[in-house]
């Protein structure tokens, strides 16, 4: 008994040794959106995806909600009891409530155009929010929040947001227009203004409109107010050809927090250097702050240095990290020389599946040979069954590596941090080649039996939102073709390079776009697409033909051995012909049959040398790529997802087809990490700016790194990503989160505008639109009437409207009861179908411009002629071109305007329109005589542009003024000025990359340099109200002046 006893105590001792070790609670770094209790004893904030509560000293954080989709901006009720705040967790972004210790949800609003809630009145009984319902113009809204009746008590032609109230309820203050808040060091006519609204007077004002942001605003004790702003312009972009000095930072240049008095007076309460100050929280009856910087939050009084707040949190994941997912489909694809074995990508890894398998399910199961949840792509082989070449992003730059299929054995091979493209083995396949990006980037050769890296020629280039990177050697491998391009974006040619002497000739020369260039076998010719006048497939013969190209036939003969290529350079762009109207990409060509081969439409086609035969090889699209196997008898491909080798040569060209089955675990959080790697890298890669506007884009990198352990859901990486971008002080570089959520439901428009501050019963009729419903003779519905039944349904202003009432009604026919009354004692019936709320802004637009072209005409009587350019884009200058030449008609002058006009790239196609001038007189008989060419301008024209005009819109009159076409009219713009073009992240997040820089022509870059008008005027909301646009008055003035 006793050495049973003595047994069961040894067991015992030693299962308490082998306990797991206490549970740590581990400070957290990265909570946003602070919002401190009205006591200022508890803190509420958001972190991975969810609203937690802490005490305002720190310590442990408790979730109040905890939900898979996205909860964020938290306010705390006067009372302390409830928490408001977004989430999209029923589709769109809509206002909930909490209670401050945890507990179920209850939602507010509905609307499915988004609604953010920023703070509760005195009262507790509404919350305050802006939201954009259903026109054009912007509002700050008070919800009832027992009811769900909203009133509109501010309403602005220019975005607002934020509005925040003062404890004794007079003062609403809040931001009206304004760049994302990343963007903090921002200066220009585009940054955010603080306003306040007195409610007692119904009176707004500006109290800080001095071109510097003005964020996170709040109210403290006896109506103090506080933001976060700077007083001192931070150096950004720079000079054309200057090379910047870093710029030194100081407490004025670095966000950090005001006091700011009724008179727009500033004190600066924080003295940071460097990180900006963010998430701005005052606790409106004590005066305690908080503030988040760098991901650290802080606490502070008035007076006081700003103390670190240590809040420490047990989190779990709320979605599975590790997911397993079936391999379905596969998007690239190579094939081992001796045709065993293929390798392909699928989920940007890297597989390995079998050719010759037998029965059994597990002949087809394909094997993972990379488990990087980054980019692993673009494989291929050399000379050796066993070795696998590819490109991976796992190291900070998209290099070349080695793998042994054996071993799973990876060795890096390129080890500049550069980034490698266009993986192709040289014709005598003793080599792969490359192209590697950089100011010292160019072609490299890899070595295949000595694993050697070399330099074949210098070409700085980035390969982004430029040439087609594809090229093609020789035969003989003395000749190099390639695509570059030879004045900006305009055009491309196709160059030849003498590899012995390194000469190159231009051998297409015509201002077009040429590319995928590819050498025929015997070397006779070289193949490319182009868009010259007319787009096809086109052949040059590399020496002049004996006979004129009607007198002489293309015939083709298979080499023996490797032929000897030459090339007579004279004259060489004047012997290029059309080969075939079908043109296409990724061209190959079979050296046994003579054809050449090349992607159109998604499918294989090919075409003789002659042009006089072409055939589709695949049908049904879905080829990305392919290529020849070695011995040239195959091809192999991808197809939908499928794994192709086609035998050119056996009868009716059989296609062989390699099943594979497999299971990949996605990484969510790996994912991410790799996400934001390649987000820098290709920043790092690519941003126009080689100086980063004076930054410091490592260290930038460091900084923010940490804050990936913050991110639950999508949403909060794009926040990480645009505040760590915005660092840069770039436009056009915007991050959106990866889809996530459920789709919001529709709901449909009535077809005129709604007074929203009618508190009464029914729907008080504003505007009606013409060519609305409301606007024709037998559904005539009058501004000031009210709607008071929907479907017989009684309808006010509250929330139950979208969902009870016009949810998924849109292109249904409704039943209004109309009255001239609040009542229905002698109300009408009126049915149409009803709209949604993109066509009734569709009608709004064209109204808004009728009315200033009506405006137009009325104070110049009828000389002058008005046309809006909405954006930039295609869409638009075919509206232009359509409408202008008709419209200047017997004018004798022009207003041309692009306020909000959100930019594209058509401003110099308008400036070729503009300046097109009339070169003589036509008269026919009987006719009065008209200029010829038949559209031509040379008319006094003005550019009206203001703080809404964007990017390709502020070129548009910098250059119109600049040439003396126009004098521009209105407000200086915001600065938003660079090409970009669109980058996909590897977890679905999507970002934009400014590319390429605009310059004035005495080198002031555009970027942060907004245009400065002619003649400035202002354009204040009252104006706007009333109707009244004194830009357009002032430029029809100045047009007026130069006609007299």
């Amino acid at each position: 008994m006793r050495a049973m006893t003595l047994g069961v105590l040894a067991l015992m001792t030693v299962g308490a040794l082998a306990q797991l070790a206490p549970p740590s609670e581990d400070s957290i770094l990265g909570a946003r959106s602070l919002a401190l209790s009205p006591d200022g004893t508890r803190l509420a904030f958001s972190y991975r995806g969810d609203i937690w509560v802490v005490p305002s000293t720190g310590g442990r954080a408790i979730p109040v909600t905890t939900h898979v989709e996205m909860d964020d901006n938290p306010v705390w009720s006067p009372d302390g009891k409830w928490i408001a705040f977004n989430s999209n967790r029923e589709g769109g972004t809509d206002i909930y409530v909490v209670p401050s210790d945890g507990g179920r949800t209850k939602r507010l609003t509905w609307y499915p155009g988004g609604d953010l809630a920023t703070d509760w009145s005195p009262d507790g009984k509404h919350l305050l929010f802006r939201a954009n319902r259903e026109g054009i113009d912007n509002g700050l809204y008070r919800l009832d929040v027992n009811t769900g009746r909203f009133v509109e008590f501010y309403r602005d032609f220019m975005s607002v947001g934020s509005p925040k109230i003062s404890g004794d309820g007079q003062y609403v203050a809040f931001n009206r227009f304004g760049f994302p808040n990343a963007r903090s060091r921002y200066q220009g006519s585009a940054a955010s203004q603080l306003w306040v609204h007195d409610t007692r007077s119904g009176q707004s004002k500006a109290l800080r409109n001095n071109g510097f942001q003005h964020l996170w605003q709040a109210f403290g004790p006896n109506s103090s107010l506080y933001c976060i702003t700077v007083t001192e312009l931070t150096p950004s972009s720079y000079r054309l050809g200057e090379t910047p000095a870093p710029y030194v930072d100081n407490a004025a240049k670095t966000p950090n927090v005001y006091r700011v008095d009724m008179n727009g007076r500033a004190d600066r309460l924080t003295n940071f250097v460097g990180a900006a100050v963010r998430y701005l929280t005052v606790a409106r009856g004590n005066g305690l702050m908080a503030f988040e910087r760098d991901g650290v939050v802080y606490r502070m009084r008035a007076g006081e240095e700003p103390q670190t707040l240590n809040i420490v949190a047990v989190v779990d994941d709320k979605t599975t990290r590790y997911q397993r997912q079936a391999v379905s489909a596969a998007n690239q694809g190579a094939l081992s020389p001796d045709g065993e074995t293929y390798v392909f990508v699928a989920n940007n890894e890297l597989w390995m599946v079998k050719t010759k398998q037998g029965s059994r399910p597990n002949d087809r199961v394909a094997v993972q040979l990379t488990d990087w949840p980054g980019l692993d792509r673009e494989p291929i082989f050399g000379t050796d069954n066993k070795v696998v070449y590819f490109t991976s992003d796992r190291d900070d730059s998209e290099a070349l590596y080695e793998m042994n299929l054996d071993t799973k054995e990876v060795r890096r091979v390129s080890q500049a941090q550069r980034d490698v493209l266009e993986l192709h083995t040289t014709p005598d396949g003793k080599a792969i080649t490359y192209w590697q990006t950089g100011k010292d980037g160019g072609l490299f050769r890899l070595d295949l039996a000595t694993k050697a890296v070399t330099k074949v020629f210098d070409f700085p280039r980035q390969h982004r939102f430029e040439t087609d990177p594809a090229y093609a050697w020789s035969p003989d491998m003395k000749w190099f073709a390639y695509s570059k391009g030879t004045q900006g974006f305009a055009n491309t040619n196709v160059y030849l390079r003498n590899m012995a002497t390194g000469e190159e000739t231009n051998v297409t020369r015509l201002a077009s776009n040429h590319d995928a260039p590819v050498f025929s076998s015997d070397g006779k010719y070289l193949l490319f697409n182009a868009d010259r006048g007319q787009p096809g497939l086109y052949i040059l013969p590399l020496v002049p033909p004996e006979n004129r190209p009607e007198d002489y036939d293309r015939e083709y003969k298979a080499p023996e051995g490797v032929p000897n290529v030459d090339v007579d350079l004279v004259n060489i762009h004047r012997r290029v012909e059309r080969l075939r109207a079908e043109g296409g990409r990724n061209l190959r060509f079979d050296k046994k049959d003579g054809f050449v081969l090349y992607l159109n439409g998604g499918d294989i086609v090919r075409a003789n040398l002659k042009g006089d035969r072409f055939e589709r090889l695949t049908g049904g699209g879905g080829v990305g790529s392919f290529e020849f196997t070695p011995d040239g008898d195959h091809l192999v491909y991808v197809e939908g997802g499928n794994l192709r080798k086609m035998n050119l040569r056996a009868n009716n060209r059989p296609v062989a087809t390699t099943p594979f089955t497999a299971e990949w675990v996605r990484d969510v959080v790996g994912e991410r990490q790799a996400a934001f790697s390649q987000f820098w890298r290709e920043y790092n890669r690519s941003f126009y700016d080689p100086f980063f506007h004076r930054r410091d884009w490592y260290a930038i990198r460091k900084r923010y790194e940490p804050l990936l352990d913050s991110v639950g859901h999508p949403n909060e990486f794009a926040t990480v990503l645009n505040q760590m971008v915005g660092e840069l002080e770039a436009s056009h570089a915007e991050v959106s989160p990866a889809p996530s959520g459920p789709p919001s439901f529709s709901v449909a428009h009535l077809g005129f505008e709604i007074d929203w501050r009618h508190t009464g019963k029914g729907l008080k009729v504003g505007r009606v639109i013409d060519g609305s419903p409301g606007s024709f003779a037998r559904t005539k519905i009058n501004p000031g009437e009210f709607v008071m039944e929907i479907d017989g349904v009684a309808v006010e202003a509250n929330e139950a409207l979208w969902t009870d009432v016009l949810q998924g009604k849109a292109g249904r026919d409704i039943t209004l009861t109309v009255n001239t009354t609040e009542s229905l004692e002698g109300a009408r019936k009126v049915t149409y179908r009803a709209m949604n709320a993109g066509q009734f802004r569709g009608l709004l637009y064209e109204h808004q411009v009728n009315e200033r072209r009506r405006m137009v005409d009325e104070l110049s009587n009828g000389q002058l002629a008005y046309v809006h350019i909405s954006g930039m884009g295609g869409a638009q200058l075919a509206r232009f071109n359509l409408e202008v030449w008709e419209y200047l008609q017997g004018k004798k002058g022009v207003i041309v305007d692009v306020r909000w006009n959100g930019g594209g790239n058509i401003s110099d196609d308008l400036i070729d329109l503009i300046e097109r001038k009339p070169n003589y007189y036509t008269v026919q008989r009987d006719r009065p005589a008209f200029t010829s060419p038949d559209y031509s301008w040379d008319k006094p024209t003005a550019v009206l542009a203001a703080e809404t005009s964007y990017s390709n819109a502020e070129m548009f009159p910098y250059s119109m003024s600049a040439r003396k076409l126009a004098t521009f009219v209105g407000q200086r713009t915001p600065g938003y000025v660079i090409w970009t073009w669109g980058l996909g992240l590897v977890d679905g997040t999507g970002a934009r990359m400014p590319s390429a820089g605009v310059y004035r022509m005495d080198g002031r870059p555009l970027e942060n340099d907004g245009i400065e008008p002619d003649i400035e005027v202002a354009w204040s909301n009252e104006q706007y109200m009333a109707g009244e646009d004194p830009q357009l008055k002032r430029a029809v003035q100045e047009v007026l002046k130069k006609i007299r």
